[in-house]
């Protein structure tokens, strides 16, 4: 157990290097923080608000727990980049502290051990965990309940089946809190599915129906009801377009963005790149399945808990035209117990070399230093379309030479969202439109303007307008210019 807790203190102090040293990347990680940022300061802990085409309006895409936790890390610790990631790092700890608690109990402790063990060396969730995405929240809130509702079947005692019960609930309303209705969904399914094949009906009267429907009512409700009165509408969007309307067609009403269609199926293919490198070891057990019911039809592997528990959300997410690979986050804790109780795990324990331990160390510790590696990177490159935007930002205010309060910043064509997380109020907004006229907006302002482009946005500026430019610096791909309103001469100018 000593040798697990280092694994596990390793991967943390990692993660929150990252977090402090990483700068927000676009455009999740800088859509979210923006929102929380915005939440923390303007006091309005009802309707989260983002900036889309040069207007700030209501986000009505997610309920607001991950934006509320980010933000009150903000309004106690700071605005930073690691207030922002500050919620997924203390979701993945409190998970990892239930799956070991419940598996200790329930299943063995040696499983409690591998389950753990897997979960922090896999390379998805070791980079996703302390990103700014509602999934790892979802993850956790999700996987929670699952192993809540594990320890609800094993336990003896009714008092405490209660208990676990009642944890059920109230873990499925934070769920529902961080991303709706798909919680409810990625728990239920796989129980229903259970319940079914094994026909333990009779074990759902022992929960806490009356305690837990109320408590989830009294968490949930207030929230959806205060957010419709201050945004009408809102309830048809979010239950709708976001929640149905996303699952089975592409253009489904998005006021946000574009979505991300892939074929169906690609679920599988994503589920095995969010489980490597354990993946692999789980290829053989499944095709042994396979082969077994091929042979008698014997279908005993499908009454296992946890190997139902990622199938049957696997399967649900291949029908789903709208996707990403993050979807499959909550089902991967349960994918690591199934894991943790088959071959060849059994026949590695009493191989001092190799075994699970060092196997997993072995990977964090591989982690950690392809991380010192990228980091050193870059220092030293400024890899374009990861510091770019706090990069450049912090550039601009130092090669103008003059206060930064007084500077305003107008990006040409898009506008990364984490440029409204690093200089708040100083970003000129505007829709999408041609660079001539985003620079039109420039000359409203008494303020300086910095002007920022891509490359391939300045041979886009029509000569009337560059003439009113002075080139300042470069970071990366990015050009910074001056504008100059009261001079109407030529400048030297690198274009």
């Amino acid at each position: 157990m000593k040798k697990i807790f280092l694994i596990l203190i390793l991967a943390l102090f990692v993660r929150i290097g990252i977090s402090v040293t990483l700068p927000l990347i676009d455009p999740t990680e800088g859509r979210y923080a923006q929102i929380s940022q915005e939440m923390a300061l303007s006091g309005d802990w009802v309707t989260p608000r983002i900036w889309v085409n040069g207007e700030h309006i209501p986000f009505l895409g997610k309920p607001p727990v991950f934006f509320w936790c980010s933000a009150f890390f903000m309004k106690i610790f700071g605005i930073s980049e690691i207030t922002a990631r500050l919620p997924s790092l203390v979701a993945i700890m409190g998970l990892f502290f239930l799956i070991l608690n419940i598996l200790s109990k329930y299943k063995g402790t040696e499983i409690a051990e591998e389950t753990s063990l897997i979960l922090v060396s896999s390379l998805f969730l070791f980079i996703m965990s302390s990103s700014v995405i509602v999934d790892i929240l979802l993850m956790t809130f999700v996987a929670g309940a699952s192993f809540c509702y594990f320890a609800f079947l094993k336990e003896e005692s009714l008092k405490i089946k209660k208990r676990w019960s009642f944890s059920v609930f109230l873990l499925l309303a934070l769920g529902f809190l961080t991303k709706g209705p798909v919680a409810i969904i990625l728990f239920g399914m796989p129980v229903f599915m259970w319940t079914l094949l094994n026909n333990k009906w009779k074990d759902l009267r022992n929960h806490a129906w009356i305690l837990g429907l109320i408590s989830f009512s009294l968490l949930v409700v207030p929230w959806f009801f205060l957010a419709e009165k201050a945004n009408p509408g809102f309830i048809h969007y979010f239950f709708v377009n976001e929640n149905f309307l996303r699952y089975v067609q592409h253009n489904y009403g998005d006021l946000y963005g574009n979505g991300h269609v892939y074929p169906h199926g690609s679920a599988l293919l994503m589920m095995f790149l969010t489980t490597l490198p354990w993946g692999f070891f789980a290829i053989k057990p499944i095709w042994k399945n396979i082969q077994q019911w091929r042979l008698n039809r014997d279908l005993k592997f499908l009454k296992d808990y946890f190997f139902i528990g990622f199938i049957i959300n696997t399967i649900f997410w291949c029908f789903a035209k709208q996707l990403l690979m993050t979807y499959m986050l909550p089902s991967l804790p349960m994918f690591a117990v199934w894991l943790a109780s088959r071959q060849p795990f059994s026949q590695m324990k009493n191989n001092k070399t190799f075994n699970l331990p060092n196997i997993a160390g072995s990977l964090i510790l591989l982690y950690s230093s392809l991380t010192v590696i990228f980091f050193v990177y870059l220092r030293v490159y400024s890899i374009n379309g990861i510091q770019k935007v706090k990069g450049v930002i912090e550039t601009a205010e130092m090669t103008m030479h003059i206060p930064k309060e007084k500077i305003k910043f107008l990006f040409l064509r898009r506008i990364p969202n984490s440029s409204y997380f690093y200089a708040r109020g100083k970003i000129i907004p505007h829709p999408k439109e041609s660079v001539d006229d985003s620079l039109k907006r420039a000359f409203d302002f008494s303020d300086e303007v910095c002007i920022v482009s891509k490359k391939a946005y300045v041979y886009r500026i029509s000569e009337k307008f560059f003439k009113k430019l002075s080139f300042v610096s470069k970071y990366s791909r990015w050009y910074i210019y001056r504008l100059k309103k009261d001079i109407d001469s030529d400048y030297s100018l690198e274009k």
